[in-house]
């Protein structure tokens, strides 16, 4: 089985990478609790996990936003000179409402605070943004009506060296995509 790298020790060689290269670079967020935060440039690619943590809800355990690590996470690349040469594009995830399966209020909730927590930070840092909606980047994908698995797959393909080996790493997959 492989292990999962380090999430710090790949950002930290990303990081090295550009400022060595003094190249522009894209950083791509899959914006849900279970999303993850892509960074890529023509010559190379890192994707690290959304940082969590645990919450007690009532008396459930949910995951949410850890705010403090995903600052961590990503202070190298807003408050320092690499900001100039940085792209940012965020997926526009909506709640499923309607249709097959729909999401419970929570994930709703967590839905809007991931939309909105990235646009109060970008917005505060002066750092532009795009958005693209699921259907948009699937399109381009040639992955409209597939499933997460088939993201992974694809990513695996055109990323063959990102930590993809696991079903769950969808997520992953969809923000190099």
């Amino acid at each position: 089985r492989k292990k999962q790298p380090d999430p710090r020790e790949t950002l930290q060689l990303f990081e090295d990478h550009l400022s060595k290269e003094r190249l522009k670079f894209i950083m791509a967020i899959d914006p849900g609790v279970n999303g993850a935060f892509a960074f890529l440039t023509t010559q190379q690619y890192a994707v690290v996990n959304i940082p969590t943590l645990e919450r007690k809800v009532g008396n459930k355990k949910r995951q949410a936003f850890d705010f403090a690590e995903i600052w961590q996470t990503l202070e190298p690349f807003l408050a320092s000179p690499l900001k100039r040469n940085l792209s940012v594009i965020i997926e526009k995830a909506a709640p499923n409402a309607g249709g097959g399966k729909k999401d419970t209020a929570s994930t709703a909730f967590m839905v809007g605070v991931g939309g909105w927590m990235y646009e109060l930070l970008f917005e505060s840092l002066k750092v532009t943004r795009d958005y693209v909606v699921p259907r948009s980047w699937k399109s381009k994908m040639q992955l409209l009506s597939k499933d997460k698995e088939d993201s992974r797959v694809k990513a695996q393909t055109l990323f063959p060296k990102a930590p993809l080996w696991r079903k769950e790493d969808h997520n992953r997959a969809e923000a190099l995509l």
